[in-house]
């Protein structure tokens, strides 16, 4: 099935396979660069929205995990599928999804430095990290440097991935022998 061969554009599965996941890699640093000059991420940010929601409705346990529950479900579920696709071997799936995650620790550290301000338009009921800085007050004036090492450590795993990801498909361009090394 690897094998498959497109007559009208003279290309194997391997071509198509390396060209989509340098239109991906592209993808992925306009998005990188798009969610460092903008504060939210169409789509990307409201997927992670609605697993910041779930979480908390899947983490009862007493008011400190609940509160937390949402923030640590919308970086688990990106996490999650990490896991998935290294435990399946691809890798490079593996690293995209490390580079959402990344994307969505941007929009948790927004949070966090949201929490004396309290400028972020919520969907509802009280801001998360005001409640939770109120049960360690020692917390609160810290909110916005808080923040600020989460959305480091965001940038971070999304600037290294998209190395990573680069490094991945160079390696894999050296790998592929070309076109006319095929023909002959």
């Amino acid at each position: 099935m690897r094998e498959i061969f497109v007559p009208w554009c003279h290309l194997r599965y391997n071509d198509l396979m390396s060209i989509g996941r340098i239109i991906l890699f592209c993808f992925l640093s306009f998005l990188t660069v798009y969610a460092l000059t903008h504060p939210w991420v169409y789509v990307l940010d409201e997927a992670n929205l609605i697993f910041h929601e779930a979480g908390h409705t899947l983490m009862p346990f007493g008011e400190v995990v609940n509160l937390l529950g949402g923030s640590l479900f919308q970086l688990l579920v990106p996490l999650a599928v990490v896991v998935s696709f290294v435990r399946r071997r691809e890798f490079f799936s593996a690293l995209v999804a490390l580079w959402w995650m990344g994307e969505s620790m941007l929009g948790v550290a927004r949070y966090v430095a949201d929490a004396r301000a309290q400028e972020l338009t919520l969907l509802g009921g009280d801001h998360d990290f005001a409640v939770l800085f109120a049960h360690w007050p020692w917390l609160f004036p810290y909110d916005t440097m808080i923040g600020g090492v989460i959305r480091g450590v965001g940038i971070a795993v999304m600037v290294s991935t998209l190395a990573f990801l680069l490094v991945f498909i160079v390696a894999a361009q050296q790998k592929t022998p070309s076109r006319e090394a095929r023909v002959s």
